[in-house]
C-alpha cells in the first residue's frame, strides 16, 4: 500500500536563509514515495524517476517499486504554492491534489483509484 507521496517543487530555505518572496524552483521536481508493509519490515522511501509538474497538473511515474509500477496523475487544487501563510492551511490540513493512482505489474492493473492528497501544517 502507498503510505505517502512527497512532492518537492520549490525551496524557500536555501543559501543559509529564508527566501519567501523568491523561492527557488527545483528542476526537475522531486517526488519520494513510501510504502507500508503488512509484515514487520520497513521499506525505505523511494525516489521516482519521472515527474512532470505544471501550474495545475502532476504526473509521476515510479518504475519497479515493491508493488509494481506506480503512476500518479492528477490536478492541483491550489496552484499558488504559498501554503505557509494561508488561513485554510494554518488550521491543520487541506486537500491540495486529486489524482488517479495506478499500480501495474506487467500488463496487469493491480490497483486503480482516485485519491485526495492532503497538505498538513508542518510538512
Amino acid at each position: 500500500m502507498l503510505k505517502w507521496l512527497e512532492l518537492h517543487v520549490v525551496d524557500y530555505y536555501y543559501d543559509g536563509s529564508l527566501h519567501y518572496e523568491r523561492p527557488r524552483l527545483l528542476v526537475p521536481p522531486e517526488v519520494t514515495v513510501q510504502f507500508a508493509r503488512t509484515d514487520s519490515g520497513q521499506l525505505s522511501p523511494r525516489r521516482c524517476q519521472s515527474v512532470v509538474v505544471t501550474s495545475d497538473t502532476i504526473s509521476v511515474q515510479c518504475r519497479g517499486t515493491p508493488l509494481g509500477d506506480l503512476s500518479v496523475d492528477g490536478h492541483l487544487l491550489d496552484r499558488s504554492g504559498w501554503y505557509w501563510n494561508k488561513g485554510q492551511y494554518n488550521t491543520g490540513q487541506a486537500v491540495l491534489l486529486t489524482a488517479r493512482v495506478v499500480f501495474r505489474r506487467g500488463r496487469t492493473i493491480l490497483y486503480n483509484r482516485l485519491h485526495r492528497f492532503t497538505f498538513f501544517t508542518g510538512d
